[in-house]
């Protein structure tokens, strides 16, 4: 999964749960910020896909 929290930036964490590369939700976190999560199995790990201004 790929992680973009507004404070601290773009991160990548393993998780058990397949989601399906493209596929995005936005969730609050405990903090109240709010972050989308991001599925990505493609070769460069969603980074021009996703994220290409960053």
């Amino acid at each position: 999964l790929m992680l973009d929290h507004p404070t601290l930036g773009i991160h990548y964490t393993c998780h058990n749960k397949l989601h399906k590369d493209g596929f995005c939700r936005e969730k609050t976190s405990k903090s109240g910020a709010l972050v989308k999560i991001c599925g990505c199995n493609s070769d460069d790990f969603c980074n021009y896909s996703y994220w290409p201004d960053k």
